[in-house]
């Protein structure tokens, strides 16, 4: 039984990146997996404009967690294998602190694989992201654990990994997206730069990058 962690910044950041890669190895792969997601933030002011300030901080957090546990149902993953590591939206430095909190993390849950945000060749380059992708890379280039997990990176411009979807199933991200009702304003709109995203990259299905250990 292999252990995976799937790391997001905010709480829908799976759902257009790797739904369908956590949906197989949930339901549909003939082997038992052990799956946590690690979530950097509650995505506490992820609503647009100041008219919505009213909601934003632990309001808006407490929802969003909600969204998140109703998603990961859909899963079968348990709210228990959620963990939110106690950051603030937009406020995801790279930094002493945050690396050494990855570090405890790992080290406590010994992921055999981890699935991050990219760390730098990103199609969406949100602070909050690529510091959770570049403190993941860090930890393990450094050796600030005890053992060495495989890496792979999602929403990667220069991918060298496919996870093929079946076209049966892309009705899945839709019911994922509805799950998370306070950001359906962003998620419609990022879901329609996925095709171009692909052409770009070389791709025609979500992919992940697998890092070069020697970079």
């Amino acid at each position: 039984m292999a252990k995976f962690i799937f790391f997001q910044a905010h709480p829908d950041d799976l759902e257009l990146n790797c739904a369908h890669l956590l949906h197989y190895l949930t339901s549909k792969s003939t082997d038992t997996h052990e799956i946590r997601i690690a979530s950097l933030t509650k995505g506490e002011f992820g609503l647009p404009g100041i008219e919505y300030d009213k909601y934003k901080g632990d309001y808006l957090a407490s929802i969003r967690v909600k969204e998140l546990n109703n998603a990961a149902a859909i899963h079968g993953i348990p709210p228990q294998n959620i963990d939110w590591l106690g950051y603030i939206d937009g406020f995801v430095d790279f930094n002493k602190e945050l690396t050494t909190d990855i570090a405890l993390y790992l080290n406590k849950h010994n992921p055999d694989v981890i699935i991050a945000p990219e760390a730098l060749y990103t199609w969406y380059y949100h602070k909050d992201h690529v510091n959770t992708g570049r403190s993941i890379y860090y930890v393990i280039r450094n050796k600030l654990i005890s053992y060495t997990p495989d890496l792979y990176y999602y929403s990667s411009l220069c991918p060298n990994y496919y996870s093929p979807i079946d076209p049966k199933n892309l009705d899945l991200t839709q019911k994922l997206i509805a799950c998370h009702k306070t950001q359906v304003w962003l998620l419609k709109d990022m879901k329609r730069m996925l095709k171009p995203v692909w052409f770009i990259s070389g791709l025609h299905t979500p992919v992940l990058q697998k890092p070069n250990s020697s970079a």
